[in-house]
């Protein structure tokens, strides 16, 4: 693997990890906190990647949203 790929890889890596520990200290179980650390991480990339940027109450209501889904 190239390591400009292996150093993105860890990256994503640390990440997901630091998000599925939020979880798991808000009670998810570990088996829950690591998929919905996978879909958090990949809503924020998107959001990071997208041209259309959220700004406002509809920021607010998306990121409230996103949390109901990974503390569910």
């Amino acid at each position: 693997m190239h390591c400009a790929a292996r150093v993105i890889g860890e990256i994503d890596r640390q990440r997901r990890g630091y998000i599925e520990k939020l979880l798991r200290q808000a009670g998810v179980a570990p088996s829950a906190a690591a998929t919905r650390a996978q879909v958090l991480y990949w809503s924020y990339l998107g959001a990071a990647l997208s041209r259309s940027k959220l700004t406002g109450a509809r920021l607010d209501r998306t990121v409230a949203e996103l949390k109901l889904i990974g503390l569910r």
